[in-house]
């Protein structure tokens, strides 16, 4: 997990615009849309992680994991759609 000062300093790191001591527009749009792709690349891999436990749950015969891992699929999914609502 990402401390919680990354945001901090990958601002102090954008380019100021000109004439000014706030940060360009276009790099700020720039760091929000990495942020929004690297937020959908670990629902992602959140999801496969809750798969591979659910058909472990299966092989086990494990009802009670399985049921645990279906509901937090379920979340995980809901997660990425929530990211994914309008993009383009």
């Amino acid at each position: 997990m990402t401390r919680a000062a990354w945001a901090e300093r990958a601002i102090n790191k954008l380019p100021m615009a000109l004439g000014s001591d706030s940060v360009d527009a276009k790099a700020a749009i720039k760091l929000v849309e990495a942020e929004h792709k690297r937020a959908v690349r670990v629902v992602k891999k959140e999801i496969k992680w809750q798969e591979a436990r659910i058909a472990e749950g299966q092989q086990a015969h494990n009802a009670d994991g399985e049921a645990m891992h279906n509901y937090a699929l379920q979340v995980v999914h809901d997660i990425l759609a929530a990211l994914q609502k309008g993009r383009k």
